[in-house]
């Protein structure tokens, strides 16, 4: 085995992961970071957004500056559909917006 082999792979399992700055905990304000019920928090994975009763899978994400848009293919209280979902972050702020619609402003949850 190469002598370097073994620094290449401890170097390659303790680099830290970074996500896209949309993952994370997004609530309306920090106080509603807590919050449970139908205001509890909506938690972005890389390819997953879920919501109080529903969750969409991000397909084709297309990244243009600080803006991420996606087809999402969604499921909740016993239906299915798909919609275009647009996230923009600056900072903790996601500005996140479904279809056509206004977007809405969140701040991350510490």
């Amino acid at each position: 085995m190469k002598r370097w082999l073994p620094a290449v792979i401890a170097a390659v399992f303790t680099l830290p992961a970074f996500g896209a700055p949309y993952v994370g905990q997004w609530a309306q304000s920090q106080q509603l970071c807590r919050a449970g019920g139908d205001r509890v928090p909506m938690k972005i994975q890389e390819r997953k957004i879920w919501f109080y009763e529903s969750g969409c899978d991000l397909k084709s994400i297309v990244q243009n500056a600080s803006t991420w848009t996606a087809k999402a293919e969604c499921a909740g209280e016993g239906e299915t559909w798909t919609e275009r979902i647009r996230m923009t972050v600056s900072g903790n702020t996601l500005v996140f917006s479904k279809d056509k619609g206004k977007g809405e402003r969140y701040v991350r949850c510490r």
